[in-house]
């Protein structure tokens, strides 16, 4: 089952004004398979005079630094990006101590800001996450607050609140034997115990020796 994750964002505004954003994580599965990518939307709707972000993304899990990979591809779709064009965007991530880290970010050359809107122009794009088969335990995405920009077209920073962070469980599979190995065993097991009855008949009752 997919899940939505609707993270709050308070962002305060100058002149005494406010306004809210949402930090929106659209798609991201309950549990995940070793080996197997999975996939989940960023938005980021309802945000005034918009001009830069930049987003440190940090993939935590109880196996080694390099079981997760990621890529992200920016919206392409007319109209659904924040910004008229992603010509400035740039990502990329790498092991980080213990953790994977993914950093998008982009900006508008000249002003003013973009406002977003929910299901318009709000989707920055989409995130492909691939745990090798030597990931164990839970994923755990959270963002890096000391890297966190949302600034707006004057260059001042969106007062914001971090969003908690998103635990997506390993997908436990049980292994157990195939049928059709249970059966070989038992049909190898029988035609054992049947060559074993023949030879002992063949003792019993072979021919006797005369004296």
């Amino acid at each position: 089952m997919l899940r939505r994750f609707l993270i709050a964002l308070a962002l305060a505004a100058s002149a005494g004004a406010s306004a809210r954003a949402d930090l929106i994580l659209e798609g991201s599965p309950e549990t995940y398979t070793p080996g197997t990518p999975f996939e989940f939307q960023v938005r980021l709707p309802n945000v005034n005079d918009l001009s830069l972000y930049n987003l440190e993304w940090v993939f935590a899990s109880s196996g080694p630094a390099s079981a997760i990979s990621a890529q992200f591809t920016p919206a392409s779709a007319p109209g659904a990006y924040p910004f008229p064009t992603s010509d400035f965007f740039a990502s990329g991530g790498g092991i980080f101590g213990s953790s994977y880290r993914f950093t998008i970010s982009d900006f508008l050359l000249d002003p003013p800001g973009v406002d977003t809107v929910a299901g318009a122009n709000d989707l920055l794009g989409t995130f492909r996450v691939t745990p090798d088969s030597t990931a164990t335990g839970p994923i755990r995405i959270s963002l890096e607050p000391a890297t966190f920009q949302l600034d707006d077209s004057a260059g001042r920073p969106i007062a914001t609140t971090l969003p908690g962070e998103v635990t997506i469980r390993e997908e436990k599979i049980s292994q157990v034997p195939a049928p059709g190995g249970v059966a070989l065993a038992l049909v190898g097991g029988a035609l054992l115990l049947g060559r074993k009855r023949i030879l002992f008949s063949q003792i019993v009752s072979g021919p006797s020796r005369a004296l």
